[in-house]
C-alpha cells in the first residue's frame, strides 16, 4: 500500500524519471515520470548473463541489491538519453530532489548520495558515462560477488569503498552530504518518536526543523500495526509516524498534525540536548 505514497512523491519531482522493470501488473495511476517496463526473471537473467559473459541465476529478489552498481550498464539502452542514472528503493518517500540535488551540484560531481558517510543503496546517482557505468567492474572480486547466491551488500560495501578510494585519488568527483533520514537510524540514535511531513513536494523532519530529500521507513513497514492509508494523486499533505502513513485533508486532521508536531518536538528535547552537549565537547577537544 505504501507504493501509492512513493508514487505521489515521484509525481512532484518532474525533473527526475524512474524506470521500474517488473513482471507485475503496473499501477493504474502512475505519473508520467514513472515508466513501468515489463521484464521477466528469465529476461533479466539472460540480460545479466550476456553482460557478465557467464551464466547468471537470480537466487532471490534481494540479490538485486548487489546488481545495483551495474544498473548503468545493464539497462544502458533504456538510459541512453539521461545525464545521470541511479538506484533507489520503494520503501521510502521523496522530498524536493531538484532543490537539494541542484543543477550546480549535479554539474560539478560524478557520484552523489545523500549521506555523509557512504553511498546509500536506497538513493545514489551516477553520471551516465561509459566509464562510470562500468565502474563496478574495477572492484575486487566483483564477478564472484555478483554470482553468489547470497546477498553481499555490494552497493554499500565493495562498490562504496572503491568509489571512496577513487574520490580520494581525485579520479572522480564525489558528493556526500547528510540530507536524508531513516527510521532505524532514528531509533538507534535515541529518537524513536518521529514525525515526517510531506507537503506539496517538500519533506520535513519536524522534530529538528529540517528539510530532507527522502525518508526511508525500512523498519516501520515490517510492524503488523503499521497502518498505511492510500495516498491519492490529489493529496497535498501526508505524514509518517512510527505507527502510520496518513493523509492530512480536513481541518481537524491539520489540527491533529500540529498537536503531533508539538508532542514530537517536546519528546526530542532530551535528544537535542544530548547532541548539543556532544557537539560542544567535540568543539572543545578540537581546539
Amino acid at each position: 500500500m505504501w507504493f501509492s505514497a512513493w508514487l505521489r512523491t515521484c509525481r512532484e519531482n518532474r525533473s527526475f524519471h524512474w524506470l521500474i522493470f517488473t513482471d507485475n501488473v503496473p499501477p493504474a495511476n502512475a505519473p508520467e515520470n514513472v515508466r513501468i517496463l515489463h521484464l521477466s526473471q528469465q529476461q533479466l537473467e539472460s540480460r545479466v548473463s550476456s553482460m557478465l559473459q557467464v551464466p547468471f541465476v537470480l537466487s532471490r529478489g534481494y540479490k538485486l541489491v548487489d546488481l545495483k552498481p551495474a544498473y548503468g550498464e545493464l539497462f544502458a539502452p533504456e538510459l541512453r538519453d539521461y545525464d545521470f542514472w541511479g538506484y533507489t528503493d520503494l520503501d521510502l518517500v521523496y522530498g524536493d530532489l531538484a532543490g537539494l540535488f541542484t543543477a550546480e551540484i549535479l554539474n560539478s560531481h560524478d557520484v552523489l548520495s545523500p549521506s555523509d558517510r557512504l553511498l546509500v543503496g536506497h538513493l545514489t546517482l551516477i553520471r551516465n558515462t561509459p566509464r562510470l557505468c562500468r565502474l563496478y567492474r574495477d572492484c575486487p572480486d566483483y564477478l564472484q560477488i555478483l554470482l553468489k547466491d547470497s546477498h553481499e551488500g555490494f552497493d554499500e560495501k565493495g562498490f562504496h569503498r572503491h568509489v571512496i578510494q577513487l574520490a580520494q585519488q581525485q579520479q572522480l568527483r564525489l558528493f556526500l552530504k547528510d540530507m536524508k533520514q531513516e527510521d532505524i537510524l532514528l531509533r538507534l540514535n535515541g529518537r524513536g518518536r518521529f514525525l515526517i511531513v510531506w507537503h506539496r513536494g517538500h519533506l520535513y523532519d519536524v522534530a529538528v526543523f529540517r528539510q530532507i530529500c527522502h525518508f526511508h521507513f525500512m523498519e516501520s513497514k515490517w510492524k503488523q500495526s503499521f497502518d498505511v492509508s492510500e495516498i491519492l494523486p490529489a493529496i497535498s499533505t501526508f505524514c509518517l509516524t512510527p505507527e502510520a502513513i496518513r493523509p492530512v485533508r480536513s481541518t481537524r486532521e491539520y489540527f491533529e498534525l500540529l498537536l503531533s508536531a508539538a508532542i514530537c518536538c517536546v519528546a526530542a528535547l532530551p535528544w537535542q540536548l544530548t547532541r548539543a552537549v556532544r557537539n560542544f565537547r567535540n568543539l572543545i577537544r578540537s581546539k
